[in-house]
């Protein structure tokens, strides 16, 4: 696993709300592994620096070689309580810009202490992966990614 130093990559950001509006979700940017992000955190920080962590960790493993990362790369990004791990590929029209497309999401549900496991169909509806629908931990369903005995995730 790979030491990380968050100082430089997580910067806290709280979004001032206008008078008639109350408070927004705290905010970060996180200097992801491919781009800047911001992400809407209504997790705990030390919860969502915990899941930057690994999920810093995980594609840092995974990521393909530095000289075919134009044509493929990997990413994630976090939105609520959810972590989306993304494919990033150049436009297949317009080979100059690059579109992210999704194919797994792992979703916490708090209640429960579990993640929810959900798999993109070619609907681009998000469906319940039911091999193995929910898992305890993110390393969990990160190691289901990464076996994807059913061809669900990555074809």
């Amino acid at each position: 696993m790979l030491p990380l130093n968050f100082s430089n990559k997580l910067k806290l950001c709280t979004p001032k709300p206008a008078r008639t509006q109350s408070p927004k979700p705290l905010a970060a940017i996180v200097g992801s592994t491919s781009k800047q992000i911001c992400l809407l955190m209504p997790m705990d920080i030390l919860t969502t620096v915990d899941i930057i962590e690994i999920m810093e960790n995980y594609i840092e493993k995974v990521r393909p070689p530095e000289n075919i990362r134009k044509q493929l790369d990997l990413s994630y990004r976090i939105e609520d309580q959810s972590v989306i791990l993304t494919e990033i590929r150049p436009i297949w029209n317009n080979p100059s810009e690059s579109a992210e497309y999704s194919y797994a999401k792992a979703t916490f549900i708090k209640s429960k202490n579990v993640w929810k496991i959900f798999w993109l169909r070619a609907n681009l509806k998000w469906y319940s992966y039911e091999p193995m629908p929910e898992v305890s931990t993110l390393k969990e369903f990160l190691e289901i990614i990464d076996e994807d005995d059913y061809h669900c995730f990555k074809g």
